[in-house]
């Protein structure tokens, strides 16, 4: 189970909107599903219809104070340099297409005179106190929260608008009754302080002139080998197709946060190397020594070793790990754990550990999407909650959210794990792995072992299995299916994570597929890896945020490939999005669409799906960073797969594409002067070419990325190919 334990009045504007005969959409409200809508601000302390406020665009110039502007359409670069050369600074994006702004000054007129802000107003008090702190729904439950409840107080974060020193802040707090001042942090420009404070006086924090959004601090508790390791790998009872090419963690390093793991448990005893590099099993450790069941349980099934083929040898056996305790509920926390894991080599990171009161988009999401963001390498694999629903911080985007099966022989069952969706509408849980009576290690000493249930355990399998899936890259096997230094690269985790998406397969023991309690199905790693000799094949495109194939709003890369008949294609998107303001109810920032194109020219959309696979038409997903088309019987011939920007508002967006099936990727000649290189005359010679100029020229047409023109675009896509990049 995703068991955890911790380490340590105002009125709604009459904009608001009533979810039905009168009642406010609550951030709990289980049924009610988070929709984005223009001119709507889609914000924890309830819907705001901004139509119905007053317009500033209509007034006199702004002050000094923070302001929303709506837009008519999602944020380009061409518009962020547009409010930047008026005066405008963008603080942060608001759903649906709105922006938190500071304007000192700036005349309405000027703002109307760009054309696309549609309503501009103030930041209101009565949008910055979370609701369930002001009425005190949640319960706590460790010791240290029930003694501060019992004096009448509650914890809180106070988060403060981007760029906004805490010194004001910090002086107002310190000045009210009762308030004791915590820690003080600073996340990617944003300060956060926490305090324990009288809930009386919580509603006195909105006249605050910094503060963004207040909201009550979350708890964090736990949350609860040998055939887990076949089912992850072919499902067939003792094949262990990555282990016999030679996949078996060797070079990885994954993360453990949890509770202490057994340094001399025979998992991961070293009886002649200190912790540190030179240890057989363990890199870095970074708490006191002790031992925990949860923790041990855990971190030998991810990457344990006994020295046999029994419970005591995990999925990953040949990588090593990094340890830390669990984080304190804080953006600050969350992220630097995982920061600190990731400079000690890890690049998977498991995390069996939650906090189940909360469904909120908060600090702890945002510091999960951060982390993965400004670390491209990485990829953070957690449980979710053993309760009925999806909860928190497995809701953030950017991390693969893990259900449980049961074990083999009904690994076909679902057994533990939330339903989705998020309150947003997203997909989670996305993927599984078996999770209920997993006998791994146990004891502080010897090779004890017990069994646990829940998706504590299915987490570890599956980051175990990603580390498999990294080894995959790294050492080589793609595109030619062996081992080989020349074609080694280090993947970035939303490919990982693609990967093993793509790899899942529908549990038979579930209605509906991908539905809300599997996702998409339980993790089959062969499937989604080709190796030398199989039918079916692997295409692939990683693609970082910081380079030139990265997306901005109306860009689109394409990826043709030739499909054969007699194996299904499955076609994956991953991206990791950028993190969502903490006040935030519908989540997604930058939008990508699948789409891929049949021979015949029939449009499969990503997520539409019918009867357990890809239909034509329906509409684009705007809310999931992972995408899929899967079609049992594809038409064969040359496909288009195309990754389109639909709203990319904050910088630019990588993805990471997966494609499996009896498919190679399309070819094309770029040596269009046929000297036998392919060089800077190649694109001199095609640029003369869609000039009129055929010297040299030696292809029948100079419509290099065949879009039924010749222009500078083929100029472009030659350029591209011959610095290295992919095909038009």
């Amino acid at each position: 189970m995703r068991s955890r334990p911790v380490r340590t009045g105002t009125v709604l504007a009459a904009a608001v909107l009533s979810a039905a005969a009168g009642s406010f959409a609550r951030a709990d409200d289980v049924a009610q599903i988070v929709t984005a809508r223009e001119r709507v601000l889609n914000l924890r302390t309830g819907d705001v219809d901004t139509r119905l406020l007053p317009d500033r665009l209509l007034g006199e110039a702004f002050g000094a104070g923070r302001y929303v502007f709506t837009l008519d359409g999602p944020m380009s670069p061409g518009r962020e340099a547009a409010l930047r050369g008026i005066g405008i600074r963008v603080l942060g994006y608001l759903p649906w297409h709105g922006l938190i702004v500071e304007a000192p000054a700036v005349n309405p007129a000027a703002v109307l005179g760009l054309g696309f802000v549609t309503w501009a107003g103030e930041y209101r008090d009565e949008w910055k106190i979370e609701p369930e702190l002001l009425n005190g729904a949640r319960i706590v439950t460790t010791d240290q929260r029930l003694a501060i409840a019992a004096e009448g107080k509650v914890v809180v974060n106070v988060w403060l608008f981007a760029g906004s020193g805490a010194e004001g802040t910090l002086a107002s707090l310190s000045a009210m009754e009762g308030v004791q001042i915590g820690l003080i942090e600073m996340v990617g420009g944003s300060a956060c302080l926490h305090a324990a404070m009288p809930r009386a006086g919580v509603g006195a924090l909105a006249g605050l002139p910094d503060v963004q959004f207040v909201e009550e601090t979350a708890e964090y508790l736990e949350r609860s080998n040998a055939t887990t390791r076949w089912v992850v790998q072919s499902d067939q009872s003792g094949v262990t197709t990555l282990y016999d090419h030679g996949l078996a963690g060797t070079g990885q390093v994954v993360g453990i946060i949890d509770g202490k793991v057994a340094v001399n448990h025979c998992a991961f005893y070293d009886p002649v190397n200190p912790i540190g590099p030179l240890h057989r099993k363990i890199l870095a450790y970074n708490t006191t020594f002790g031992y925990n069941l949860h923790g041990t349980h855990v971190a030998c099934t991810a990457v344990g070793d006994g020295g046999d083929w029994g419970d005591t040898r995990g999925i990953a056996y040949l990588a090593k790990l990094v340890h830390s305790g669990y984080p304190s509920p804080t953006e600050e926390s969350v992220y630097g754990v995982h920061q600190l894991h990731t400079q000690q080599g890890a690049r998977i990171h498991s995390n069996s550990w939650g906090a189940d009161w909360t469904r909120a988009y908060d600090g702890g999401c945002r510091g999960i999407d951060s982390v993965s963001r400004d670390y491209q390498d990485i990829l953070i694999v957690h449980a979710v909650s053993d309760s009925s629903q999806v909860t928190n911080p497995e809701n953030a985007k950017n991390s693969l959210a893990v259900a449980a099966t049961s074990n083999a022989p009904s690994e076909n069952n679902w057994c533990f794990g939330g339903a989705g969706p998020t309150q947003d509408g997203r997909r989670k849980p996305e993927i599984m792995a078996p999770g209920c009576a997993i006998f791994s290690a146990s004891g502080s000493a010897g090779c004890g072992l017990a069994g646990l249930s829940g998706t504590s355990m299915a987490c570890p399998a599956v980051a175990g299995t990603a580390a498999l899936v990294r080894q995959y890259y790294t050492d080589g096997f793609y595109p030619g299916g062996a081992a080989g230094g020349s074609d080694s690269f280090a993947p970035s985790g939303q490919l990982v994570k693609a990967t093993l998406v793509n790899s899942a397969v529908d549990i038979t023991g579930e209605s509906g597929f991908p539905s809300n309690r599997e996702g998409w199905g339980r993790v089959l790693a062969d499937n989604g890896l080709y190796f030398a000799g199989d039918s079916r094949r692997l295409v692939v495109r990683d693609v970082r945020n910081d380079t030139a194939g990265a997306i901005v709003t109306g860009q689109a890369s394409t990826l043709r490939v030739d499909v054969e008949s007699g194996q299904s294609l499955k076609i994956t998107l991953a991206w990791a999005d950028a993190p969502a303001e903490v006040n935030a109810t519908y989540v997604p920032v930058n939008d990508l669409d699948l789409r891929a194109v049949s021979p015949s020219g029939a449009v499969y959309l990503g997520n539409v799906f019918a009867g357990g696979e890809s239909v034509p038409g329906g509409a684009a997903d705007p809310l999931n960073n992972l995408e899929q088309v899967l079609l049992s019987a594809p038409e064969a011939g040359e496909w288009s797969i195309e990754v389109s920007g639909s709203g990319v508002n904050v910088g630019a967006q990588g993805f990471a594409i997966v494609v499996t099936g009896g498919v190679m990727e399309h070819t094309c000649d770029a040596d269009v002067n046929c000297d036998g290189a392919l060089n800077g005359f190649d694109i001199e010679v095609m640029e003369r070419a869609v000039n009129g100029d055929l010297a040299d020229f030696c292809q029948p047409s100079a419509d290099f990325n065949r879009d039924g023109s010749e222009n500078g675009f083929d100029v472009e896509a030659i350029e591209q190919v011959v610095n290295g990049g992919p095909c038009p």
